[in-house]
């Protein structure tokens, strides 16, 4: 047989390897940082780095923090600009499916 997602073929998330560095920092910093920064930590929690990051994250869990905020219609979703869904979903393969992944 051949591939099921032919004509398509599998989605991008599923054969990409996903970094913090390349991937997600720049979600992050184009739609966090303005609330989530070393000077206004909004809820306690910041995102200048990967290690305030880290703390809203457990490698490879579905229920993480960062994963729960920012799924389709919950929490910080609402302020992301551009495409919701394709930043939520990005998010969590992160989290999830490449274990929290600091670089490739």
């Amino acid at each position: 047989g051949g591939d099921p997602g032919f004509p398509f073929g599998p989605t991008a998330l599923e054969t990409r390897t996903l970094a913090y560095a390349q991937d997600i920092k720049p979600i992050l910093d184009a739609d966090c940082l303005s609330c989530h920064n070393d000077t206004r930590a909004d809820a306690g929690y910041k995102m200048t780095r990967l290690s305030d990051v880290m703390v809203l994250v457990r490698p490879g869990d579905p229920s993480s923090r960062l994963v729960q905020v920012t799924s389709w219609g919950r929490g910080m979703y609402k302020y992301w600009s551009g495409n919701q869904q394709a930043k939520a979903d990005l998010v969590r393969a992160w989290v999830v499916d490449n274990n929290a992944l600091a670089s490739r």
